[in-house]
């Protein structure tokens, strides 16, 4: 048995439209069949669901906020994915990020929310970033599979931090397992007073549309200026290697060249040699 990897050509987008959606089906039917094996009625769960979700304007704004981290880590992830490493870790990238931010909110800083929201901020992302370079160096120094160490990693992570959160973080009163409390001045400003909408989720949703922006241009500079485009690139690279090719073929040349004289001289050495033997043994 053969088995043989080829890259395949990009789907037409029609099918990018129903693939994704034909999923979400999929797995709505096959949940609607085990709701209906637990003896309740399909609509109502669903229904029951989706109000949970954005049927008032606190489940509405609750969704939101749950919604800002996950965007923020599924863009991290969009990037990663369009230089060709499969990062299956932004569930654990995401935990450490935010255990780094959680860290920095409940130190007893004394800041100004102005310094100290873009602190906890960079800090988030630069342990999330620091904690994505472990699998990133297993790739680059070992060629190890990056879906498999990304996903591991993700396991290892949540151990460590069910171990924090059950340790030093643990509530001596409650016995509830949560980081100390937050300072004020690291909390983001709420933009409708009395709910949870807060600066967080207009940021994720400005960063959105920018990454939205910045994949749009790149595949306009890659179909329409040549410099950009896969073609281009590939010439390039081949004209590269023609040009090693032709270098090797020189030295090649050379080589046989040295080698000729190298027999040359050989060829003279054992005639010198055959003449001294022949007056030696008269």
């Amino acid at each position: 048995m053969r088995i043989i990897v080829e890259k395949r050509n990009p789907l037409p987008w029609k099918k990018r439209i129903f693939l994704p959606v034909a999923a979400i089906m999929a797995s709505m039917l096959v949940s609607s069949v085990l709701i209906l094996w637990a003896g309740e009625n399909v609509f109502n769960v669903w229904f029951l669901m989706a109000k949970s979700a954005v049927g008032t304007k606190y489940a509405f704004y609750a969704t939101l906020t749950k919604m800002a981290p996950l965007l923020f880590t599924g863009l991290g992830i969009v990037f990663a994915y369009k230089v060709g490493f499969w990062n299956i870790g932004g569930e654990g990238q995401l935990y450490v990020g935010a255990a780094m931010a959680a860290l920095i909110g409940t130190l007893p800083l004394n800041l100004s929310p102005w310094i100290h929201i873009p602190l906890i901020l960079i800090a988030g992302f630069v342990a999330g970033g620091l904690f994505a370079l472990i699998p990133a160096w297993f790739k680059w120094k070992l060629n190890m599979d990056d879906v498999v160490t990304t996903l591991m990693l993700n396991f290892i992570i949540i151990h460590i931090l069910e171990t924090i959160l059950y340790g030093p973080w643990l509530d001596p009163v409650t016995r509830w397992p949560r980081s100390p409390e937050i300072a004020e001045s690291a909390w983001f400003p709420s933009i409708i007073p009395r709910t949870q909408f807060h600066v967080g989720i207009v940021l994720s949703i400005i960063v959105a549309i920018l990454v939205f922006i910045v994949i749009l241009i790149s595949l306009f500079l890659r179909m329409f200026i040549p410099v950009f485009s896969r073609k281009h690139k590939l010439q390039e690279r081949r004209d590269a290697l023609e040009v090693e090719i032709n270098n090797l073929q020189e030295k090649s040349v050379e080589l046989k060249k040295e080698v000729n004289l190298l027999q040359d001289d050989n060829v003279y050495i054992e005639k010198i040699a055959r003449q001294e033997l022949g007056l030696a043994r008269e």
